[in-house]
């Protein structure tokens, strides 16, 4: 950083315009690496106009590719991308083919960053065919590693095997030694999915090995709580103990909370299965208490990032804004925007506080790893949302959606959210028929009012399922939302109770009972897709063209049917608006 100022000082004093660019472009870079990504994204752009009027196109290519690190590095994927492509462009217009592979790269980790993983697929193999013609070995292997976890992504645990064995390869070569470690604990994580016990152990051991010579902590804990999890697994339980103890040493020295949370995760597993309650119980109660520090932690990132985002924002536009010469006019324009900055920030906090009550997709994935969830609200918050949760060998399962959207929508969805919990985690009630009967007395107690226009402006609509994972029987009920399995391409349809939840206290609901079997696709789901209009006459998609499209599309993996919803959905909306939340969770019983 010194240096870089100091050449950007000598330029500057002798007017050497390239020499000033440069130590602007090298002062953004050791920011990033330092991960001050506001002051890097301003020298890259104090550092683009220079470039610009020099004509110096592989600078600029260099500066857009910084910008979109910056983005990509501050979760901010649109403008990630719009900077990466438009550095790809200059660096194809110069063919400079090592820089190319490069920004191909970097566009192939944002798409597998948003899940658009047949995008993020085709970029990482155009990085590299280039990186294979250069015989650049640095970046080849890079790419393998990309390529290998998209694989891992879609449970092709064998193809990412493949591309992480070629990838160690491809690093021993070239003697980038430490970085294996990493690669060699995913290799170990796929032969755990396979069942490959001995293999997994193998490359596990290997990646401890690496990052004890190296110093690397992280790394040491993460294999060593993954070789926990592979005993476990083996049902090897005193060994198992040994290996997350010392992992949990290790995160607890580099208070590392969200690794510490999944190691009190697996350590309350090991004591329950040797029937140790009191452990167990201790563990998971310390899982619980750091997974929601890690989800304070988390929020509170995400909004510092945006602050930083609208920060950026406001110095990009700031020379436009010098441009209004009336300063009544400036003035107004300011109080306009810092008004709506107050009610955008406003609303945006409330989405983090809703996402965080909000189980992840990853909780999902843990009890069916072949599920996707398509969640894509209205507004900034939704009135829909999901639940799950985990109880012995049992996964409770519900998508419901709140009378309204947006912020009216929010409130119903949280009050909703909070009510579940404690019928499912205080009041210990799991049969779906029962639940729905506890929810629908407390809907009603909460908008019992004289008036009766509240009531009946509010309610919710809920699909609710528990599937044993031992005997894949499946429960279900539900108010209005049905619930669709596709198994051998036909459509099941179990039907909910026409009834308004709130509408009459101690209603019964019916409780269906089925027999799962493997490769049967589940599907609970809002309104929101079938009500959504679009196509030439601005009609409804409605649901028979719905359930085809399930039919149609239940062959794929789960990811792939849920990039097809998003992309038929984009479709027919073209140019419309969408008009409510849109839920749908896909699940497909794979044992």
């Amino acid at each position: 950083m010194e240096l870089a100022r100091e050449a950007y000082d000598i330029s500057e004093k002798l007017n050497y315009g390239r020499g000033k660019a440069g130590g602007l472009r090298n002062m953004a870079v050791c920011n990033q690496l330092l991960s001050n990504y506001d002051i890097s994204l301003k020298y890259c752009f104090e550092a683009l106009p220079v470039f610009e009027m020099l004509q110096e196109e592989k600078g600029m290519a260099a500066v857009y590719s910084c910008i979109g690190t910056d983005y990509f590095l501050l979760s901010d994927y649109e403008n990630a991308l719009l900077y990466h492509l438009k550095a790809l462009k200059l660096r194809e217009q110069i063919k400079s083919d090592a820089d190319q592979s490069s920004s191909l790269f970097s566009i192939a980790s944002v798409y597998a960053s948003i899940k658009e993983y047949d995008k993020a697929l085709n970029y990482y193999i155009k990085s590299e065919n280039l990186a294979r013609e250069l015989s650049d070995k640095t970046i080849w292997a890079k790419v393998l590693n990309g390529i290998g976890g998209i694989h891992l992504m879609q449970s092709d645990n064998e193809k990412a095997i493949e591309c992480y064995i070629q990838s160690v390869h491809l690093k021993k070569e070239i003697g980038d030694i430490r970085s294996t470690a990493s690669t060699l604990h995913n290799m170990g994580d796929c032969y755990i999915e396979l069942k490959d016990f001995a293999n997994a152990q193998e490359c596990l051991m290997e990646s401890i090995k690496i990052a004890v010579e190296f110093g690397d902590r992280n790394t040491e804990g993460v294999c060593l709580q993954t070789i926990g999890r592979l005993f476990l697994v083996q049902g090897l339980l005193p060994e198992a103990i040994d290996q997350l103890k010392r992992a949990l040493f290790i995160f607890i020295d580099l208070k590392a909370k969200k690794e510490q949370a999944s190691c009190h995760k697996l350590l309350s597993d090991a004591y329950e299965f040797q029937e140790d309650y009191k452990m167990a119980l201790h563990h998971l109660n310390k899982h619980f208490q750091f997974k929601e520090e890690v989800s304070g932690l988390e929020s509170a990132k995400k909004i510092e990032n945006m602050t930083l985002l609208r920060q950026i924002e406001a110095m990009k536009n700031e020379s436009e804004i010098e441009r209004l010469k009336n300063v009544e006019l400036k003035t107004a324009y300011q109080q306009i925007e810092d008004k709506n900055r107050n009610i955008l920030d406003s609303i945006e906090y409330a989405k983090y506080i809703q996402e965080t009550l909000l189980p992840r997709e990853e909780d999902v994935k843990q009890s069916f790893p072949s599920s996707f969830v398509f969640f894509k609200p209205k507004d900034i918050v939704s009135g829909d949302f999901y639940a799950h949760y985990r109880i012995g060998g049992r996964v409770l399962l519900a998508v419901v959606d709140c009378t309204g959207h947006g912020v009216p929508g929010a409130f119903m969805s949280l009050a909703g959210h909070n009510m579940i919990e404690h019928i499912i985690k205080v009041k210990g009630i799991y049969e779906p028929s029962l639940v729905l009967k506890e929810l629908n007395n407390a809907v009603a107690e909460m908008f019992r009012k004289e008036d009766e226009r509240v009531s009946l402006k509010n309610g919710m609509d809920i699909a609710f399922c528990s599937i044993d994972l031992a005997t894949l029987q499946m429960h279900y009920s539900g108010a209005h939302n049905s619930m669709y399995m596709v198994r051998s391409g036909e459509l099941i349809e179990f039907k909910a109770d026409r009834v308004a939840m709130g509408s009459q206290p101690d209603q019964e609901f019916k409780q269906q009972v089925f027999p799962l079997q493997k490769n049967d696709n589940l599907y609970l789901f809002s309104d929101g897709y079938a009500d959504q209009k679009g196509g030439e006459r601005r009609k409804k998609y409605y649901y028979p063209p719905f359930k085809e499209l399930l039919i149609k599309l239940s062959p794929l993996a789960m990811p792939e049917q849920m990039i097809q919803l998003d992309s038929t959905l984009s479709e027919w909306m073209k140019n419309e608006t969408q008009t409510d939340d849109v839920t749908v969770v896909g699940l497909r019983i794979n044992s």
